[in-house]
């Protein structure tokens, strides 16, 4: 493994301590934005496994899918819900009338600590 794709699983790994720290503090709302940032940059390290980058959250998400969900290399149901994960945190970042409750950031951090996972799995098969 490079010392990129390393910084980048490092990151994610962060971000993933975040999200249960804020969880541990009630900030439901931090805890989807750093969920979110948690797949996100999951997802951008897999890309550049493959020699592929994006410079938007968009074509991130397409390139993702592209690559990895239309080739079976992660479900489809795992696309479906980065949807969902992605859609909480535009809104409880930019609508001030939504706000994340706690079973919303139960699953995200669950979702996201399955994501980081799975990458994992993926880069131990996949990238030596």
């Amino acid at each position: 493994m490079t010392e990129e794709i390393e910084k980048m699983l490092e990151k994610s790994e962060r971000f993933l301590a975040s999200a249960k720290w804020d969880f541990k503090g009630e900030m439901y709302d931090a805890v989807i934005n750093r969920a979110y940032y948690t797949v996100f940059t999951c997802m951008q390290t897999l890309l550049c496994v493959k020699e592929i980058s994006s410079k938007t959250h968009s074509g991130t998400h397409n390139q993702f899918h592209q690559y990895f969900i239309a080739r079976n290399e992660f479900v489809e149901s795992e696309g479906m819900n980065l949807k969902v994960l992605y859609d909480m945190r535009q809104s409880t970042d930019y609508d001030f009338e939504i706000y994340a409750d706690k079973d919303d950031a139960e699953s995200a951090i669950e979702y996201a600590e399955g994501f980081l996972n799975k990458t994992k799995e993926w880069l131990a098969k996949n990238n030596s």
